[in-house]
């Protein structure tokens, strides 16, 4: 048996529907190169889907049944992974019109029967040396790791199939989430088969007739003829089941897809909605995928709206900053609060922070929104310093994206400062997603902010899989319970888990806020495991600055 492993001999396909034919060619070309034979257009293509990484070059035949070359020559140029082969087509006729058809069909050469051996030969060699040649261009065209078309190569070949197929496409997008993080945990060989069996998997589920694009470290996406929503959530599933299988096994990927794009709109654009839907769906637990559909597009020109807004509003002094209090469980009195972002617009009216918040994150205007929070906090802190008012410690919320700031501690102390706030007054509460995100940067800024004085808070702490992990790297003065604990309480298990964290929080020094606490019920069992502060409803909900100077009087 022949040690393929050692030959190098390229592989010729030949499409020719008289037998006779067939052999004459495999005899003038099994000198040189391996040949596979096709009796028509049909089994061409059959062949070609599992042959495309071996097959160098294509001798067509135009005359066949079933599938004849014209028709051939068009599915090979509607499919991105075929069309770079070469075909040169046999022919007896002599016609020019035949000859400009199969060249605008993407044909690149002719060869005339009776077939003349060194003509053939000559031929077939010149033009697989030319494509050879022309990969070096070709890797410019494509992902150096997964060998998909790159960001801008992706978008010229989506739109000149999009211009020029009357198929019905959609756009894919498959995003791999907290990506530094994974990449800060694993080695890069890790990653990248990581990446190169996302790009396999997807391959496999959208076949040849889809293009294929890598716009992002993180994001892939596919033009790919139209499909059921149904459809794409199997799809996603499998894609799903087939990270599991591969290197980094806890790798998290979401999805979208906007289903019967417009190719007249840019492909740029449709991507831009794509992710703006993938985007979307990491906000809402347990979901993977959705839809960029009308539903979709009323949500997505309100969320542009408001971006719109953003920088006007903060100019304007339209954002409120109300206080939530933390009851003091031993002193049974408000022994904290937690300064929350309100905005109310002219036009709009009231936005929840749940929708704008996120926004904000992703565009990195939350940093601004942070910065603003934490001096207006300061400056009414000033003010009840200055005019003797009851006095508590209040803390502010840095987002993950604030982690980015190059400066991030020094503007907290400089606000600070500014006022003359006791640093001990102004506590700092973190999310365990600014530690995945970016772990080395989360962790000095953290420890600098506490080297200064500020108490620093872990907010929504047993909501992640990192917690245990934080705690052991990190000085944290105080751990806020995630309000799921609150309402799972009557759970064995969750008390279980509970009386376990408090236990730890106690070796550890660490005091702890439970928050979402609405009935006297759940604020007398945290009473009983050891709980210093209660946060939530039972004992207030947020207030504006003057009903909260009311609540300390009180």
């Amino acid at each position: 048996m022949k040690d393929m492993s050692l030959s190098k001999k390229r592989t010729v396909l030949v499409v020719e529907d008289d037998l006779i034919n067939r052999e004459i060619l495999s005899s003038i070309l099994s000198d040189a190169y391996d040949v596979l034979q096709a009796e028509n257009g049909k089994v061409g293509i059959e062949i070609l889907e599992s042959w495309k990484k071996e097959i160098s070059l294509i001798l067509l035949d135009i005359q066949m049944p079933v599938m004849n070359g014209y028709e051939f020559l068009k599915t090979i140029g509607q499919t991105p992974s075929l069309r770079t082969i070469p075909i040169i087509i046999t022919t007896s006729s002599n016609a020019t019109d035949d000859e400009i058809k199969c060249l605008e069909n993407g044909a690149s050469d002719f060869v005339t029967k009776p077939y003349n051996p060194d003509v053939i030969l000559r031929r077939v060699g010149s033009m697989i040396r030319l494509r050879e040649a022309s990969s070096v261009i070709d890797r410019v065209e494509r992902d150096t790791v997964t060998s998909v078309y790159s960001r801008d190569f992706f978008f010229i070949f989506a739109e000149k199939l999009l211009k020029n197929s009357e198929t019905e496409y959609d756009i894919f997008c498959c995003k791999i989430m907290y990506l530094k993080m994974l990449q800060s945990r694993h080695s890069q060989a890790k990653v990248e088969k990581l990446l190169i069996g996302i790009v396999k998997a997807m391959e496999e589920n959208f076949g040849s007739d889809s293009v294929f694009g890598r716009l992002s470290d993180s994001t892939f996406f596919v033009l790919t003829p139209h499909k059921a929503r149904e459809n794409y959530e199997n799809i996603s599933e499998n894609l799903r089941n087939a990270v599991k299988t591969l290197s980094i096994p806890d790798a998290v990927l979401h999805f979208s897809a906007y289903p019967s794009v417009d190719g007249k709109v840019p492909v740029i654009s449709l991507c831009n909605k794509a992710t703006a839907a993938v985007e979307d769906v990491k906000y809402q637990f347990g979901k993977q995928f959705a839809e960029y559909n009308s539903e979709f597009k009323d949500k997505y020109f309100r969320h542009q709206a408001i971006l719109g807004y953003m920088e006007s509003a903060l100019k304007e002094n339209q954002f409120e900053v109300y206080y939530q209090p933390k009851y003091a469980l031993g002193k049974e009195k408000a022994g904290g609060a937690e300064a929350l972002i309100r905005w109310t617009h002219p036009k709009l009216g009231f936005i929840s922070p749940g929708e704008f918040i996120p926004l904000f994150e992703n565009s990195g205007f939350i940093t601004e929104l942070d910065f603003y929070v934490a001096e207006k906090t300061c400056r009414d802190l000033r003010e009840w310093l200055d005019s003797g008012k009851p006095t508590v410690p209040v803390s502010c919320n840095l987002s993950r994206v604030d982690f980015s700031h190059p400066k991030l501690a020094e503007t907290i102390v400089g606000i600070a400062d500014k006022y003359s706030i006791p640093h001990e007054l102004l506590h700092i509460e973190v999310t365990e997603s600014a530690y995945t995100n970016n772990m080395q940067v989360f962790l000095n800024t953290v420890q600098k902010l506490h080297n200064a004085g500020f108490c620093i808070e872990l907010d929504d702490f047993g909501a992640g899989y990192s917690s245990l992990t934080v705690l052991g790297e990190l000085d944290i003065d105080i751990l806020k319970l995630d309000m799921y604990f609150a309402r799972n309480m009557n759970s064995p298990k969750q008390r279980l888990i509970l009386e376990h964290i408090f236990s730890i929080a106690k070796n550890l020094n660490i005091e702890i806020v439970a928050e979402g606490v609405e009935t006297k019920e759940q604020s007398d069992d945290f009473r009983d495991m050891g709980c210093t502060y209660i946060q939530g409803y039972y004992y207030s909900k947020p207030l504006t600055k003057a009903q909260f100077e009311e609540y300390l009087n009180k």
